[in-house]
């Protein structure tokens, strides 16, 4: 029998690089993101106004997706979302 995981939503203004990266080449985001490049994807979080990230509520606390708002100009933003591909995976992985 399998239990269902919970799922914690957050703002992490501070999330680190490797995990952001992580998202993105597991989402397919990293085919059109420069993932190689740790300058330019720490500069796109910390260009962002708001991080907000998912993480899965079990060891480790497994980041599966984050979204990232950045003015373009007053009253408009853009957001750009990382989902994980198969959430029911990564609640497998992370409970063994």
């Amino acid at each position: 029998m399998t239990t269902q995981s919970n799922i914690i939503y957050a703002s992490e203004p501070e999330l680190d690089v490797a995990e952001f990266r992580r998202v993105l080449v597991e989402s397919t985001l990293g085919e059109t993101r420069p993932v190689d490049d740790d300058a330019r994807l720490q500069a796109m979080l910390s260009g962002a106004n708001l991080v907000l990230t998912a993480r899965l509520d079990v060891e480790g606390t497994p980041l599966i997706g984050v979204i990232r708002a950045s003015p373009i100009f007053p009253g408009c933003a853009t957001f750009q979302s990382s989902p994980y591909p198969n959430l029911r995976k990564a609640s497998a992985s992370a409970k063994a």
